[in-house]
């Protein structure tokens, strides 16, 4: 079995004295070499937020 990635970016907002992360772009990879690739093209890296989460397993 092979891991599934979800790219995640954005930035810190508030609402109401209340503080959310603000996604504003969210993708799936099957590879870590996907996710970052996705992040280079998509310049992602200029959120502040910015990350890759693990999440959960492809059937092979």
């Amino acid at each position: 079995m092979a891991l599934r990635f979800k790219i995640l970016a954005g930035k810190h907002d508030s609402y109401e004295g209340e503080y959310y992360e603000n996604i504003k772009f969210a993708d799936d990879a099957d590879s870590w070499d996907d996710a970052q690739r996705i992040i280079q093209e998509e310049k992602l890296s200029t959120y502040p937020i910015c990350r890759v989460e693990v999440t959960g397993f492809k059937d092979a």
